[in-house]
């Protein structure tokens, strides 16, 4: 399919500096395709660090319910009535 279309020279030329192309079509082709690969790498990573924070939460609650545990045994061993008979 032959696009035609009017682009900014400083555009033209940032693009095929980029894409390594010496050819105007051939740097914005690479362009596009690129910028579709990028557009789904960005949705994987979004959903992989919305992954991340929920293990992080998760792992939060874990280190809290520790610590209260940690505190309630820290209370208990430190009654010292508590092993007299």
């Amino acid at each position: 399919m032959l696009i035609k279309f009017d682009a900014d020279e400083d555009l033209v030329e940032k693009l095929k500096a980029q894409t390594r192309s010496a050819v105007a079509s051939k740097a914005f082709h690479y362009a596009g395709i690129k910028y579709l690969e990028l557009l789904d790498q960005n949705a994987d990573m979004h959903r992989r660090n919305a992954q991340l924070r929920d293990e992080l939460e998760a792992c939060k609650q874990i280190i809290s319910g520790a610590r209260l545990a940690a505190v309630a045994l820290i209370e208990r061993v430190g009654q010292d009535d508590m092993f007299i008979n």
